[in-house]
């Protein structure tokens, strides 16, 4: 049943001690790196794999989208060409 009161919350589930200042976006300086390799398998098809890493410079890094500044990528694949 609702009382018409409201508990102490920023918003969204979230308590005040918890919530993050609004983002404002910045210019930023991210550096990156990767790896890939292919190799054919036969003449239609190829299996692919790959790393990759990213830091986040600047405002990206300080705003509530990122919990640290390093984001890394590990990826594999099969291709088929029709």
């Amino acid at each position: 049943m609702a009382t018409g009161r409201f508990p102490r919350q920023a918003s969204a589930g979230v308590s005040r001690s918890e919530a993050r200042p609004l983002y404002s976006s910045g210019a930023a300086t991210n550096v990156g790196f990767g790896l890939d390799s292919y190799y054919q398998v036969t003449k239609s098809s190829a299996i692919m794999v790959g790393a990759s890493g990213l830091r986040l410079g600047g405002a990206p890094a300080d705003g509530a989208l990122y919990t640290n500044r390093w984001q890394a990528i590990l990826y594999g694949g099969y291709a088929i060409r029709f």
